[in-house]
This record gives structure tokens, sequence and C-alpha cells, in this order.
């Protein structure tokens, strides 16, 4: 239900209204409120999602171990459908509140390659010799991952100029990841050696809310408004919450930068269209390591707008 009401309010957008360039005789001058409401798709890549490498030494009833494990995870593909809604109030000297949401599935593939090394006890791992090695195991996961994914953001456009215009938000993103997975793994060494396939299944949510400020401007191809070109800068601060924490989906303070160039078509005074390539660049901290390396989201952003009133 909640997704049937979101496209049929119209409101998915991922991208503010940028401020565009203005003929003198456009309704949009006068003093008078309007409303513009925007079908859009936005199909992406969301890198997000990929894993990583780790090892980890720690101490069993057996003995000290150490586990070394790497994550090959490919990037989902994904299309978000949804929409926007801009209201233009009068006498807010061309300020512009722009509410904007949207909702897509995907799927991909995960694998994941580990090793545990058991050693004797009271042997360093770090200093461990092939002759303190009690067992070996080795595993392998293969998963299909699903992604549901949300987005909502609200924001505010103030124009400097004709041209150029200040641009504020608040953003959520809500990611809803499940697993259908099989682990595979096999132990030698004085252990018993062994060999199973167990199915598993499991989910890493989490929600990222933030907020940015950045520039977004318009300049006209044609005399006529008809054609332009727009580009947007903001830079962002938000928080991951994770539901499950795990080596993947940590909470962790997160900042970087967001992107956008595009091209607009006006059919009429009241109709337009727009293509635009976004980018969002995703640096993590989560105060127990240095900055990671950034993740994104990127992909093209196709809409439809149609203006209500003058």
């Amino acid at each position: 239900m909640f997704r049937l009401v979101l496209f049929a309010l119209g409101i998915l957008g991922l991208l503010p209204t940028e401020a565009h360039a203005r003929d003198k005789d456009d309704p949009a001058n006068t003093d008078a409120s309007s409303v513009t409401v925007s079908l859009r798709s936005w199909y992406l890549y969301d890198d997000m999602t990929f894993g990583s490498s780790n090892t980890e030494i720690a101490d069993v009833g057996t003995g000290p171990f150490s586990v070394e494990y790497a994550t090959s995870l490919e990037p989902f593909n994904i299309t978000m459908f949804g929409g926007s809604v801009s209201w233009a109030p009068a006498g807010w000297g061309g300020t512009v509140l722009t509410a904007t949401a949207g909702f897509g599935e995907s799927t991909t593939n995960a694998t994941t390659v580990g090793e545990a090394v058991v050693f004797s006890s009271g042997v360093d791992p770090r200093q461990a010799t092939a002759a303190d090695i009690v067992q070996v195991r080795a595993a392998l996961f293969k998963a299909k991952i699903s992604l549901e994914r949300t987005d909502f953001e609200v924001s505010a456009q103030r124009p400097l100029n004709d041209s150029v215009g200040l641009l504020l938000g608040i953003r959520r993103e809500e990611s809803k990841i499940g697993y259908d997975q099989t682990l595979q793994f096999a132990s030698s060494g004085s252990l018993p050696s062994e060999f199973s396939v167990v199915p598993a299944g499991g989910s890493d949510d989490y929600v990222i809310w933030s907020s940015r400020a950045g520039l977004t401007g318009s300049v006209p191809l044609t005399s006529d408004f008809r054609h332009s070109m727009s580009a947007t800068g903001m830079a962002f601060l938000g928080h991951r919450n994770a539901t499950v924490e795990s080596y993947r989906y940590n909470s962790a303070w997160m900042f970087g930068p967001d992107v956008s160039v595009g091209y607009s078509y006006r059919f009429s005074e009241r109709l337009s269209a727009d293509l635009r390539y976004r980018a969002i660049f995703f640096f993590a901290d989560d105060g127990n390591e240095s900055v990671r390396e950034p993740k994104s989201t990127h992909g093209l952003n196709l809409s439809l707008s149609y203006r209500i009133g003058r």
C-alpha cells in the first residue's frame, strides 16, 4: 500500500528541482503560487552493498585461531520509480519547496571465501609455525541478495539570481537487504575431517539520514528557453543506522559530495522533460578506523513535469 501511495502521489525525484533561467514573460515570474508535479524514474548503480575483506584473531576452547575472509559482491542495478511535488508560494521571492520519494527492487549475487586456522593452545597465531596448526577450515558462501530501497527527500531552493539558486535539503534512504545463501565448508588436520552444505538466510537493513547544502543552476541553450542545461553541486553529512551490526553495514557517520548535470526540454509553458545524471559518493567513519574508501550510487534520472497555476 505504501508503494502505491508513493507512486500515486508522484514523489521520487532523487533530485530536487533546479533553478531555471527565466524568460521575462514566463508566468513563473508573476507573484502567484504554483505547484509542479513530476513523474520520475532513476536507473542507478548502487555499490553501497559491496563486501570487504578482513582478518580476525580470537581464542576458542580448542585453542587460538585466526580467520581471514573476503567477499565479492556484484553491485545492484536498480530502477526506482516515483516522482516529485514542488510548491512555489506567492510572495516568497521565488523560493521552491520540494518533496521527493521513490521505491525500487533488485537482486544480485555474492560470494564469500574464508579460512579459519586453529592453533595449539597457548600459541600466538601471529608467530605460529606449520607444526602449531591443529585444524584448517575453509568456507564458501554463495548468496542471492535482494534489495528493497526507499528514498525520501525534502528541500528548499532560494534563487540568488535568474540562473543560480541556493539549495538546502534533508534526505532519508532506507535499504532492506535479504539473503538466500548456501554455506559449504570443509575442515582438515588432527580434528576429524568433514564436509557439509548448510542453507541459511538473513538480513542486513540500514537507514541513512543526511542533511545537505549546495548550489544549483541552469543555462538556456536557446533564446526561447526551450532547451537548457543544468548542474547541481552539494555536500552532505549524515549517519547510517544499521538494524543489525555487521562488517558490511555497521552504524557510521557518512559524508561526501552529491553532484548532477542534466538537459531539459520545455514542450510548453507548463509541460517539460529532463534527463540528468546524478552521482552520490559516501565516505564512512565508524570511529574505529580511518575513513574508508568511498561507496557510491549513480545513474540516469528521467522525468516529465507539469506545472499547475501561474
